[in-house]
């Protein structure tokens, strides 16, 4: 059995600013990372923008083994002990932890019935899979109208491939943008040549010959030799609940970001707006490790939250938004809510557990 004083279950960028963070504060202590894809943490967003624009693969590796961190690839953990304080692996390795990040993130939504084949858009290797097969003229059916949707579309369009993107909204990033952007962009999208069809639910997907039948609920047939969805995700909590930890559309923290009950500050926020919108409030954390809240202090900036500062949290909660800074001493909360038509997803926090 493996042994480390940090162990960080979760190989994205979540997992890369961890290792970062502990290392700017910690140059010695062991860390362990298990990820269940084969390469190392890399940058998403230039998956759907930047590599179809001409920037270059090794761009996106983030350099996480120059932080001496132990990466275990292509490994999927299955079971966490939080007594023993082990995490065993696929492979059937235990690895023993003093500290533990979940940074287990999320899947994609996928399409019931589907056949093998349908790339649901998220990995490197779905990238890659995506590129070998997009040849000037290729026909492309792209399913999803939110920012992989569109960014795979207008990527796929400039490379020349015949796209067409199916989406239930009347628009093109209506769940993101105001009603008269969204609206912009389809035919702003038409104008680069992209079969723009909202409004539209897929009934069913089948294979036909080396291709795909792509057909909508209005009886439409479309065939594509590659469909690609983007439909966003759901949250990967299978090993904290299956270690007994509560979830909830993700990992509930407290303000350290350690998995237990959630603090009075969170409670009354989720009251408020359960009182406020008269429907079920999730609270969702869109932020990541900050740098050194592996030792239960808070921390600067991460790189993924666009701002926060030392003691403070940006909370993000469908359908408004609140920006709350919560100083643990004293246990005061200070919020200021806001509507917002911004949809961040179903983002998963990440979730530190030291017991």
């Amino acid at each position: 059995m493996s042994d480390y004083r940090y162990l960080i279950v979760g190989g994205g960028l979540t997992g890369d600013a961890a290792c970062k963070g502990i290392r700017s504060i910690d140059a010695d202590g062991s860390i362990g990372l298990i990820g269940d894809e084969p390469d190392p943490p890399y940058a998403r967003p230039p998956l759907s923008k930047g590599l179809w624009l001409g920037k270059d693969e090794s761009s996106i590796w983030r350099g996480t083994e120059e932080q001496g961190v132990d990466l275990l690839l292509g490994r999927e953990a299955v079971a966490l002990d939080l007594d023993a304080r082990t995490v065993t692996d696929d492979t059937g390795a235990t690895h023993g932890y003093e500290k533990l990040l979940l940074a287990t993130g999320g899947r994609p939504r996928e399409i019931p019935g589907a056949p093998d084949g349908v790339v649901y858009y998220r990995t490197v290797a779905d990238y890659r899979t995506v590129r070998e097969a997009a040849k000037e003229g290729t026909p492309v059916v792209v399913i999803g109208g939110g920012f992989i949707g569109s960014e795979l579309a207008a990527s796929l369009a400039a490379n020349g491939c015949a796209v067409t993107m199916v989406f239930p909204e009347d628009a093109i990033g209506a769940r993101i943008y105001p009603s008269d952007l969204a609206l912009f962009l389809n035919e702003y999208y038409r104008g680069r040549g992209v079969d723009v069809r909202p409004g539209e639910m897929v009934a069913s997907i089948e294979r036909d010959g080396d291709g795909f039948r792509v057909r909508g609920k209005n009886g439409a047939a479309l065939d594509a030799e590659i469909v690609v969805a983007g439909l966003g995700i759901v949250p990967r909590d299978e090993l904290a609940t299956g270690a007994g930890l509560p979830a909830d559309n993700g990992i509930p923290v407290n303000v350290e970001l350690i998995a237990s009950d959630l603090q009075t500050q969170l409670q009354l926020m989720a009251a408020y707006l359960t009182r406020s919108s008269k429907k079920r409030a999730h609270v969702t954390l869109k932020l990541a490790l900050s740098r050194d809240g592996m030792i239960g202090r808070l921390g600067s900036a991460c790189p993924l939250l666009s701002c926060v500062t030392a003691g403070s949290f940006q909370f993000v909660i469908w359908p408004v938004k609140i920006f709350a800074t919560v100083w643990p001493d004293s246990r005061r909360l200070r919020t200021r809510v806001r509507p917002t038509s911004m949809w961040y997803g179903n983002a998963v926090p990440p979730a530190a557990i030291g017991r």
